[in-house]
């Protein structure tokens, strides 16, 4: 089997079976808008399917008539190239939609760690005055101190 073909087929154990389509999920729900199918017998470019299979370039007559053909294999192999190039790109698409979604998620994330810390230092503060507050009760109740609170 040649390199080219090789993407045609897939390996099960002892057997080969021919891949027709690949099919590639890239949303987060289900539906067919977030799946993208590759047509992988759309895009063989072999020279049987190209159509110039028999040609031939050896001799001048050969070789001009044989121009048309290669001009419709070329606008053969633009079209398959366009259509791998629109599959390219929508899979960068999803690609750059998950990067962000991540870059969210953990903003998020940073943000509500955050917020944690802050609440946890706010409660070591509250604490530290309450504890500051009954010393000080203490002290005053023992007449060591004339009202209240002491300053520290």
């Amino acid at each position: 089997m040649s390199d080219a073909s090789r993407i045609d087929y897939i390996q099960r154990g002892d057997r080969q079976k021919q891949i027709d389509e690949l099919h590639f999920f890239i949303g987060t729900k289900a539906g067919k808008e977030n799946i993208v199918t590759f047509d992988v017998a759309a895009v063989n470019a072999d020279t049987q399917k190209l159509g110039i299979d028999g040609v031939s370039v050896e001799k001048k007559e050969d070789a001009i008539n044989s121009l048309s053909w290669i001009d419709k294999a070329i606008d053969e192999v633009s079209g398959i190239r366009a259509e791998v190039g629109a599959l390219q790109n929508r899979l960068q698409a999803a690609v750059n939609n998950l990067e962000s979604s991540t870059l969210n998620h953990d903003m998020a994330r940073s943000v509500i760690e955050d917020t944690d810390m802050a609440q946890s230092a706010m409660n070591l503060a509250v604490n530290s005055v309450r504890e500051g507050y009954g010393v000080g009760d203490v002290i005053a109740d023992d007449g060591d101190a004339e009202g209240g609170v002491e300053a520290y």
